[in-house]
């Protein structure tokens, strides 16, 4: 079974202090530490609409997008997502993807529910938004095995989410 992970606003919502600790347990302290401090902290933002100005407003939390630390700060930021549980993950930029294997399906389902609720407590710790109603779970077998899925389900925060069908095409209706 794979999961696979929706963040909103991933980039945006990194919070600089959380960050600071992660960037000092990594071995980046003193003065290094204190650049990135700086470089997160005291930025503002302001929108322009037609030669209109808003007020400026400082930027509390997020790494700077369109620059080459902002996903190299995001993925330390991430990097400890590993260790919040058992399965494993793959993460690249701000995809996270999970994914669980045991050859007896309520065990598979077990592993998931245990999975998926360490993980949902890992985003929250670390004050990431995982979107359950963009996040989605397959079901992969061996050859041509049919398994029976109805009735299991796999919840994010009491939030079923939706599984997508291996094979969509065999699903969809023939003309």
């Amino acid at each position: 079974m794979s999961l696979f992970c929706d963040l909103s606003k991933a980039f945006d919502v990194i919070n600089p202090d959380l960050l600071l600790n992660k960037l000092n347990l990594y071995g980046i302290r003193g003065i290094v530490n204190k650049r990135f401090s700086r470089y997160l902290s005291n930025r503002v933002q302001y929108v322009e609409i037609d030669d209109r100005e808003s007020g400026v407003q400082y930027i509390v939390c997020g790494v700077p997008q369109g620059s080459i630390l902002g996903p190299v700060l995001y993925l330390i930021y991430v990097n400890d997502i590993s260790m919040s549980t058992a399965a494993h993950n793959l993460s690249f930029a701000d995809d996270t993807s999970m994914y669980i294997s045991d050859n007896d399906l309520n065990r598979l389902y077990s592993k998931a529910k245990y999975a998926t609720n360490c993980l949902y407590e890992w985003f929250c710790a670390n004050r990431l938004s995982l979107n359950p109603n963009k996040t989605k779970f397959i079901i992969f077998t061996a050859g041509q095995r049919k398994c029976d899925y109805e009735g299991l389900h796999v919840s994010i925060n009491n939030t079923n989410l939706e599984q997508v069908p291996i094979f969509p095409f065999l699903d969809a209706p023939r003309y």
